[in-house]
Formats: C-alpha cells, structure tokens, sequence
C-alpha cells in the first residue's frame, strides 16, 4: 500500500509527470510483492533547499514534479532501514533509462529515500545507493 502523508504539511503534486507515476507504480509493486505500506512524505508540497544566492532559484526537481520523498516504517513506528536498502536496490534494477536518481544513506538521506527523474543527469552530491 503506498499512504501519502507529508511531513510538514500534505502532500501536493501540481501536475503529475509521466516519469513519476513510473516511480509510484514500481512503489506499488514493491509494496505489494513485500506486504509493506511505503509512505510517500513529501513531492512537491514545501520549500527543500535554500536559494541559490546568485539567481534565486532552487534547483530541487520536486518544484517540477520530478521528485519524490518516501519511507518505510516498522510496526513501532522506527524506519525499516532493511526495506528501505531492500527498496533502492528494487528501484535501480526496475527504473531503465538511467535517468532516474536514487538517494538515501547519504547526508539529508539517511531517514528517507528520495527518488527523482533528470534527464539532464545534474551534478549531484551525495552517495547514490
């Protein structure tokens, strides 16, 4: 089962991309396969990084609807870093394209995974799982 709840406020995609309803349907499929609800915690919904001092702008992919935060917690509410790990390696192996990046356990990832499509393949910081 996927559950959208947002962190901070509820979860908003202003318009829904194709590359990312990709996204949710291998979400659904993992969810399914392993019996586990996957918590969908942020799109496109908050503010995710500061401002670039120079132009203003925010090169998040979540203002684009490009990208997702989620999570998967146990019973007692403590993250299921098991199936998260389980997760990412189900996501690298069924999103083709090399387009998509997939990030968690790394500094601002260690307690959700977060998934974008960039086609333009950005710099970015951070281990990719």
């Amino acid at each position: 089962m996927i559950e959208f709840k947002g962190l901070r406020e509820g979860i908003r995609w202003a318009s829904p991309r194709e590359e990312m309803l990709l996204v949710l349907k291998r979400l659904c499929e993992f969810s399914a396969r392993q019996g586990i609800t996957i918590r969908i915690t942020s799109m496109n919904d908050h503010s995710h990084q500061k401002a670039d001092p120079e132009t203003g702008q925010r090169a998040s992919l979540h203002y684009s609807d490009l990208a997702l935060d989620c999570v998967i917690y146990k019973r007692d509410g403590t993250l299921h870093k098991v199936m998260m790990n389980k997760l990412v390696r189900y996501l690298r192996m069924h999103l083709f394209g090399g387009a998509y990046d997939i990030v968690y356990g790394s500094k601002g990832h260690y307690s959700h995974c977060h998934i974008e499509y960039d086609c333009h393949q950005r710099a970015t910081k951070g281990t990719h799982v």
